[in-house]
């Protein structure tokens, strides 16, 4: 059985990050710590989990459609800030940078 954490430090840290915003400006838009536990226990622990969550597993972690919205609309607006790659980009890259490899060099 999965432990549930007892705070979300965690994933505070990660809304943080994405967000560029401390934890008391995320408590004014409606997240609360039972929001952050329920991420972290759901595993959404860093930054990088947090940034590829999806509608599905949002909601698996038991917050409220509102919530869910909110926090699809933060993954989407960091995706959208300069310097932030989408998480399927490098490998995008990998494959650019190989394809040349295997074609015949005539």
């Amino acid at each position: 059985m999965t432990e549930v954490p007892t705070n979300g430090a965690s994933a505070w840290a990660a809304l943080e990050a994405i967000t560029k915003r401390e934890k008391a400006s995320l408590e004014e838009e409606g997240i609360d710590d039972e929001d952050a536990i329920k991420l972290q226990a759901e595993g959404y622990k860093t930054e990088a989990l947090l940034r590829v969550a999806t509608r599905e597993g949002l909601e698996k972690a038991g917050l409220k459609a509102a919530k869910v919205d909110y926090v699809m609309r933060i993954i989407a607006t960091s995706a959208a800030q300069p310097g932030a790659a989408p998480p399927a980009a490098a490998s995008t890259q990998v494959g650019r940078a190989t394809t040349g490899l295997y074609q015949s060099q005539e």
